[in-house]
């Protein structure tokens, strides 16, 4: 009875079990939808990434094959370019070169320009009265009384004067000035802080032109040249210079304004 009994508890408890299986079936059938749901949507979302990702690769490829080809031009335009600065550079150290001889040249000249200025100076010494005072005088021999005879009166003929004509003088420049004015000018042309000196004149100025000012400096026994260099000495310094000035400054050529070139030359 008593077997039974547990027995017919064991299977009411079984039933039990069997009654709830149904129950726990669709619990896991909605499990399995919701799952299937979710991997649906995860199934899209991959082929949605793929696609962007897809998409992003040729847009990508494509901007590298474009930087690609522009990398080829830019190299193609640098070999250009090097081509360019060799040739470049070639033809600056010939202009150099030809630069460097004309400076030469320039100087060479500018020496034999001083050496003719210092053999053709005049010469300030008493040479002639020295040549006079060293001439040996000659006496005239005396007649002697016995031969000595009467010499006939001699009769001045008139010679008609004709009056000399006056010669216009075209230039007054070039007119002869006194030995005392020429022997002045000379040695202060030698003393003169200018002699010698190379000049660039910059600008304009207000007391005198650029000429006048180009006159004085060849006067005094400088030099003027149009652009400034290492052989430059001076720059006289004007209104309105340009961009040589630079160039001089760089150089650190002194400058000279109006007042103090005047007062140079007339020293």
């Amino acid at each position: 009875m008593a077997d039974s009994q547990a027995t017919i508890a064991h299977l009411e408890g079984q039933l039990q079990e069997l009654t709830q299986l149904p129950q726990q079936l669709e619990t896991y059938r909605e499990n399995i939808s919701n799952l299937e749901i979710q991997l649906h949507q995860l199934s899209a979302e991959k082929d949605q990434l793929e696609t962007t990702t897809s998409r992003h690769i040729e847009e990508l490829s494509q901007q590298n094959r474009q930087l690609t080809q522009d990398l080829e031009v830019k190299k193609t335009a640098a070999k250009a370019l090097e081509k360019e600065k060799i040739k470049f550079e070639g033809e600056l150290a010939t202009k150099q070169k030809e630069i460097a001889a004309l400076e030469v040249q320039i100087q060479n000249l500018q020496q034999e320009r001083d050496d003719f200025s210092q053999q053709t100076a005049p010469i300030t010494t008493n040479e002639p009265e020295a040549i006079i005072s060293e001439t040996p005088v000659v006496e005239e021999p005396e007649t002697p009384p016995a031969i000595a005879e009467e010499t006939p009166p001699v009769i001045a003929e008139e010679t008609p004067v004709v009056a000399a004509e006056k010669i216009p003088v075209a230039d007054t420049s070039l007119e002869v000035q006194p030995a005392e004015e020429i022997v002045q000018t000379s040695q202060e042309s030698a003393e003169n802080s200018l002699r010698g000196k190379s000049v660039v004149i910059l600008g304009t100025f207000g007391k005198i032109s650029r000429e006048k000012a180009k006159s004085l400096i060849i006067n005094v026994g400088g030099t003027v040249t149009s652009s400034p260099s290492a052989n430059t000495d001076y720059i006289l310094l004007g209104k309105a210079p340009g961009e040589k000035l630079k160039k001089a400054q760089k150089l650190g050529i002194k400058t000279l304004s109006e007042a103090q070139f005047l007062q140079m030359v007339e020293s």
